[in-house]
């Protein structure tokens, strides 16, 4: 009986030593899995704030390309103005001489 007690109590010491073992197994998981949240959710926010400063630059590009879209097309509509001032300035510079001409006469 005495023996019996003895391998039971060291099956008992057995069976709670190898208890302590898988919870610190488990604890030594859990804070693995835990420091890969961590490290996953710096990641994300990391990319949250990338993301925000491209969104910035992007729109600064956007704003840019629209400027100089509209000072291309000022630019051309001024050419144009000066085209067609140069069409009519000609005629208009020997009108005014003709003219000119008549009142000296």
């Amino acid at each position: 009986l005495q023996q019996k007690m003895k391998e039971m109590e060291r099956c008992n010491m057995s069976q709670q030593e190898e208890a302590r073992s898988e919870k610190a197994k488990l604890k030594k998981r859990i804070q693995e899995l835990e420091n890969r949240q961590l490290e996953a959710d710096q990641y994300r926010i990391d990319l949250e704030d990338d993301v925000k400063v491209y969104r910035a630059l992007l729109q600064n590009l956007e704003d840019k390309v629209g400027r100089i879209s509209k000072e291309a097309v000022t630019r051309r509509r001024v050419e144009m103005l000066n085209e067609r001032v140069e069409t009519y300035l000609g005629p208009l510079e020997r009108l005014l001489n003709g003219l000119r001409q008549v009142d000296k006469e």
